[in-house]
């Protein structure tokens, strides 16, 4: 699976402290080397089209979708913010 950013979610990225972008992005090569990432995934309710979040450094949340073999990363951003 490949994980993609847009750039909402590439701006998010850039905004947070350095040390926890390097904790994110080691967490999301972790996800593109499993078999079946969205195991380790929570499917959000009431978003059309589907989405899911992934935990990736104790507060820190990626919200995306999913199409076929690629996951598009919407948010990154603190779990109180994630979701508005």
């Amino acid at each position: 699976m490949k994980f993609e950013f847009t750039k909402k979610a590439e701006k998010e990225f850039l905004n947070i402290e350095k040390d926890l972008q390097i904790k994110i992005f080691k967490k999301i090569k972790f996800f593109e080397k499993q078999k079946a990432p969205l195991h380790f995934a929570k499917k959000l309710q009431d978003f059309v089209p589907p989405q899911w979040r992934f935990r990736v450094a104790g507060s820190y949340r990626v919200r995306g979708t999913w199409e076929g073999e690629k996951f598009t990363i919407l948010r990154i951003s603190h779990r109180s913010n994630i979701y508005k």
